[in-house]
């Protein structure tokens, strides 16, 4: 049951990093047009 957890929580983590990480890109990209 916890490794099962384990691997949903992770995942969660990988799409909110990876959410988090486009999310910066685009401020990035904002910033330097702006």
């Amino acid at each position: 049951m916890e490794a099962g957890l384990e691997v949903k929580g992770l995942l969660r983590w990988k799409e909110l990093n990876k959410f988090w990480f486009t999310t910066n890109k685009a401020n990035e990209l904002y910033f330097v047009l702006l």
